[in-house]
């Protein structure tokens, strides 16, 4: 519960501390990077003492690394990056949840340095904390978290070695990285418009409203969690996990993606790294929309969703956004995925 406080009230009155800074009408009160960052910083220290049905097995493999290893036969770089940890960091809990915090923390500041201006990229970076793709990778799914910190740094670098390296590196942590690594291959070297990303986002969203032929097939074979075979082998997932078609998730997608759809109508200029994070957004979500009946759908629904802070802060906070009240739109824009959140967290 202090937890859930905190996640409420700090962005909320940082979002009302904005609002009512006196500025100019048309102009954007400057909020910049390491500003962003300390907020960041804060969840991911408080993450450290969160409890969650994760940190045991994960902690496990830490302190018992050398006779863990073999349970992670498919993600090499994983089970040897435990072995590292738990000598290095002479298997201290509090260091083996810092790294994993500290490492998050510099996926995002690579990117907001990168692509966003110093003095308003703390507005990304909040927007990070606000939106859902964000919150478990502290507590729960750390190996996905960890998996997508390093995809973010591979798509910043600009020497390919580096970043076929940290692609294989994420994809070794965890095999689901494959998904927006090669969304974001597709999206940058096949699909050249974003119409047919979106008939294909809608023949799967028909897809899975009619049938789980492919879902069924997944579950059938383990899928992407290892907990999911074992739930299908003892009869647990309906008790367990909603594996129904999840209308909320579907809409939550949707937001952004219409947000997406105004910024490139009304863009100055149009920006080909926009629209290549578009399409990889709603290609990543439609192969979402074909496994969205397995347990923990969300797991694999944050392989899109932690994109959602670059389709709605970019054209905006990079002055490419042909728009009035500029201000206005960041602060609209954050709040209402930042509310949403909190409804699904209290639910």
């Amino acid at each position: 519960m202090p937890f859930t406080i905190l996640f409420i009230l700090l962005p909320i009155a940082y979002l009302f501390l904005i609002s009512t800074t006196k500025r100019e009408e048309y102009g954007i009160v400057n909020f910049n990077l390491w500003g962003g960052l300390v907020i960041l910083m804060v969840y991911m220290l408080t993450f450290i003492f969160v409890e969650s049905n994760d940190k045991p097995l994960y902690l496990e493999s830490y302190l018992d690394a050398e006779n863990y290893y073999g349970e992670y036969d498919r993600e090499l770089f994983w089970g040897k990056l435990q072995i590292f940890l738990s000598s290095f960091l002479m298997k201290n809990e509090i260091l083996y949840w810092l790294f994993y915090s500290f490492f998050y923390c510099i996926a995002y500041y690579v990117v907001a340095k990168k692509y966003f201006p110093y003095q308003y990229a703390g507005y990304f970076v909040l927007c990070v904390v606000g939106c859902m793709g964000f919150v478990s990778y502290g507590s729960n799914t750390i190996r996905a978290g960890f998996g997508i910190a390093l995809l973010l740094i591979a798509f910043c670098s600009h020497n390919i070695i580096i970043k076929a390296c940290l692609a294989i590196a994420a994809v070794s942590s965890h095999l689901t990285m494959i998904l927006p690594l090669t969304g974001y291959l597709v999206a940058s070297y096949i699909v050249k418009h974003c119409r047919w990303c979106d008939i294909i986002w809608f023949l799967c969203l028909v897809i899975s409203s009619l049938t789980s032929v492919l879902t069924d097939i997944i579950m059938l074979f383990g899928g992407f969690d290892d907990r999911i075979g074992d739930m299908a082998n003892d009869g647990g997932i309906n008790s367990e996990y909603n594996v129904a078609f999840r209308l909320d998730f579907v809409v939550y997608s949707i937001i952004p993606a219409i947000f997406a759809k105004y910024n490139m109508k009304y863009m100055k200029e149009e920006s080909i790294i926009y629209s290549k994070i578009y399409k990889m957004y709603v290609l990543n979500n439609a192969a979402w929309l074909l496994l969205m009946r397995i347990p923990y759908t969300d797991r694999v629904a944050y392989l899109s969703w932690f994109l959602i802070p670059f389709l709605l802060m970019y054209p905006v906070l990079n002055g490419i956004l042909e728009i009035q009240h500029p201000q206005r739109y960041i602060l609209r824009a954050i709040t209402l995925f930042l509310f949403v959140n909190i409804v699904l967290m209290l639910k």
